[in-house]
């Protein structure tokens, strides 16, 4: 029995728009295998700033060596109220995965708040991320950069619009189905 369809997750939020500053933010473990240094680099590299949250993991030791307060800000642990705050405000949100990442809420929190993402293709991200819709998938450096430039073009509505299907509601009814599923069995 598989549960692809359930998921979980805090009550989808009513659609506003929001005012969007440029910056660019992340908040998920801060690991090599999610592409923090990566993008650390490309923010000191392409001169944008990049504001990042979450755990460090022993894989990325060398962390402080790029946050510069500038660029790159990384403010460790954060409550879900500022979390929420940043996806509000950010132009994009960032998931630079190696890793077959299968879900992923923190990417639905930002769509929620009408910020676009910009991923990998690595993992579940293709069935979530439609370019030019409600962000981008990217393979390359090239990529990414291009990403950036059009993230101001992605609707509010559109991101929004695109989790309404990972909300709690959604998340109760797809459990209900299974369970009675099981019961048929």
């Amino acid at each position: 029995m598989k549960l692809h369809y359930a998921r979980i997750g805090v009550p989808l939020p009513e659609f506003k728009d929001h005012v969007k500053e440029d910056f660019v933010f992340s908040c998920h473990r801060q690991t090599k295998e999610f592409g923090s240094e990566i993008m650390m680099q490309l923010a000191h590299k392409y001169k944008f700033k990049y504001i990042c949250a979450g755990p460090t993991d022993s894989s990325f030791p060398n962390i402080m060596d790029y946050v510069d307060n500038v660029r790159v800000l990384y403010f460790g642990l954060i409550n879900e109220e500022t979390k929420t705050d940043y996806f509000k405000r950010a132009k994009a949100s960032t998931y630079i995965h190696s890793w077959e990442t299968p879900f992923n809420l923190s990417a639905c929190q930002s769509l929620a708040y009408g910020t676009p993402c910009i991923a990998t293709y690595t993992g579940f991200w293709a069935s979530l991320i439609k370019n030019g819709i409600n962000g981008f998938l990217t393979r390359n450096e090239q990529e990414f950069v291009q990403a950036l430039q059009n993230c101001r073009d992605i609707s509010q509505r559109a991101c929004y619009d695109s989790v309404t299907k990972y909300s709690d509601i959604h998340m109760i009814n797809d459990y209900i189905k299974v369970f009675e599923n099981i019961l048929k069995e």
